[in-house]
């Protein structure tokens, strides 16, 4: 009997590491918090996710960025930004795939747009907006266009809290300006479900293709 116990408990437990997971994944959402400031010589942006007990930061502030990692508030791990890198005269080859048929375009299309779209269907059923907050000062060369802009604003503004978005908004029509500092929160119910759709989407040869492209084309450059 001994002998049907061994395997039988191997399976349970490569079926709890890839379970429990997944699992984990389905029913614990991500909520992230992205914040954008424009000054008028700067400007900074802070994106926060939390899943559960951990917490990643990115902040970019003129010309640096940080990066950190916290798990029950505790930071863990991290590293200081300094700007970006110097553009060097080097070159690295960019991986090479096969080539895309003229008969092979109108099927490739079709997946393109039908995984595209239920990606960004995915993406809209699982996300919801918590909220926006901040203040705007904004304003063009033309103060028509401010006026209208600001009406169309003001018009709309009970409808936006309604949805959760606070947004202090001040016109300026002596010249053209541009100063926010807004946050905006979401979080995603069910992130395994939309890890899924990205996998799929990735997975399409010509979408994988130009990731290693881009990649190429960004390691030759730097």
């Amino acid at each position: 009997m001994d002998i049907f116990l061994v395997p039988l408990g191997i399976l349970v437990a490569l079926f709890g590491i890839t379970a429990i997971p997944a699992l984990i994944l389905y029913a614990v959402p991500v909520r992230c918090a992205i914040g954008f400031a424009q000054g008028p010589t700067d400007e900074k942006s802070d994106v926060t996710i939390s899943w559960g007990p951990v917490t990643v930061s990115v902040s970019h502030r003129s010309g640096s960025g940080t990066s950190e990692v916290f798990i029950c508030s505790r930071r863990i791990w991290g590293i200081p930004g300094t700007g970006t890198p110097p553009r060097t005269t080097g070159t690295r080859p960019v991986p090479g795939g096969p080539g895309i048929t003229v008969s092979g375009i109108p099927g490739m299309v079709v997946r393109v747009l039908a995984e595209g779209g239920g990606l960004l269907r995915e993406f809209c059923l699982q996300c919801r907006l918590e909220g926006m907050s901040g203040k705007v000062r904004i304003g063009f060369d033309n103060p028509v266009a401010t006026g209208m802009v600001f009406g169309a604003f003001r018009a709309s503004r009970f409808a936006l809290r309604a949805s959760g978005i606070f947004l202090e908004v001040e016109p300026v029509f002596d010249r053209p300006i541009f100063i926010a500092d807004v946050v905006l929160r979401l979080s995603i119910r069910h992130p395994l479900m939309l890890i899924i759709r990205i996998i799929r989407f990735i997975r399409i040869p010509v979408i994988r293709r130009s990731f290693a492209v881009t990649a190429g084309a960004t390691g030759a450059a730097a």
